[in-house]
């Protein structure tokens, strides 16, 4: 409903087209928004919109000509085993702005075990993708968008950034064989002056020694530098359950 909504009183705030001009971007039988540009069709994943509704994640065939390769299920495409992009893309044009890291292949924002989370500060300032396999993230990045909605910025790595963190921090004295754990982030909270709140997860897999999973809280802030982002250290504390 929520995309809906969005989707709608974004259409309503575009330019009168021509009768014969067809908008961008519109919503499929599924409630799925999908763009066409450049000759290539992006396809909004579940829960990527952002909070205006003029940005979104997406995914695309690298190569359209693989379409009729997609499988549809309950009016959801998903392109397993196929070649796909995931892209930001500005909706009142459906222009793509980025190509991301990550390679999530559907509609759907889980599955099985690959989920895909794409988290916005207000006003679309600030983005977080994260993409989660069973006992790891493989990539969390972060991203800003500038005020005239089509420059980007980024991605910084969030992965190495807050396990070298998170190895000093619990470290203190003990030894660990850190290539033992997969870590995994979970995001909390961005904000619009790139305040990110998230939990950050290290664990040996199926592991039930004491120290097999270490948890902690972490606060970061995020600006936009002269090469980029700049991320620093504000907080980190061990989570408790």
């Amino acid at each position: 409903m929520r995309t809906k909504i969005l989707v709608l009183l974004l259409f309503a705030a575009l330019p009168v087209l021509a009768e014969d001009a067809k908008p961008p971007c519109s919503l499929d039988a599924a409630a799925v928004i999908q763009c066409e540009c450049g000759g290539r069709t992006f396809r909004v994943i579940r829960e990527a919109l952002s909070k205006t509704g003029r940005h979104a994640v997406a995914w695309a065939l690298v190569d359209p000509k693989d379409k009729d390769k997609i499988e549809v299920r309950n009016g959801e495409q998903m392109a397993y085993g196929l070649d796909v992009d995931n892209v930001l893309i500005h909706l009142p044009d459906g222009a793509a702005l980025k190509t991301l890291p990550g390679g999530h292949f559907g509609d759907a924002q889980r599955y099985n075990h690959r989920r895909h989370f794409a988290h916005w500060s207000e006003f679309d300032q600030w983005l977080v993708v994260v993409n989660d396999a069973k006992w790891e993230t493989d990539d969390a990045n972060v991203y800003s968008i500038d005020d005239d909605g089509v420059t980007v910025t980024g991605p910084f790595d969030l992965l190495p950034f807050c396990a070298e963190a998170a190895h000093k921090f619990f470290a203190r004295g003990k030894r660990f064989q850190w290539d033992n754990y997969s870590n995994s982030l979970a995001i909390k909270d961005v904000t619009l002056n790139g305040d990110i709140t998230l939990l950050f997860t290290m664990q040996v897999p199926k592991g039930e020694g004491k120290d097999d999973l270490l948890e902690a809280n972490i606060e970061l802030h995020a600006e936009k530098a002269k090469d980029g982002i700049a991320v620093t250290l504000t907080s980190i504390k061990q989570h408790k359950s």
